[in-house]
């Protein structure tokens, strides 16, 4: 029963980690097209940056729960390491956004 309770915890932040990560994915993958999308773009970025400091904390919870799982059950959830792969490729999909936004800026002015 305790089992099962973690691996849905678990579960729950690996949901909500993923949603972020997809939907964030999705919006940086836009190019701007003009100084206004240029400017919204920009916005949707901030939004996503001030949402990361709730993400990261659950990404640490489920890892530590993982581990415990992992110590109790003999096995964890085999999620959690495809999950860190999807986060690194966000974190350089944020760090390449900003660089294309700065490129974008001198096409439109």
């Amino acid at each position: 029963m305790l089992l099962s309770s973690l691996r849905k915890s678990i579960q729950g932040h690996t949901q909500a980690i993923d949603s972020f990560v997809s939907e964030s994915m999705e919006v940086l993958s836009n190019r701007p097209e003009s100084m206004e999308e240029i400017g919204v773009a920009g916005g949707r970025y901030n939004q996503i940056l001030a949402r990361k400091p709730e993400i990261l904390p659950q990404f640490q919870c489920a890892e530590e729960k993982n581990r415990l799982l992992r110590a109790v059950a003999g096995g964890g959830m085999d999620s959690l390491s495809s999950l860190r792969a999807k986060w690194d490729k966000f974190e350089l999909v944020m760090e390449s956004h900003q660089l294309m936004i700065k490129d974008q800026i001198p096409v439109f002015a």
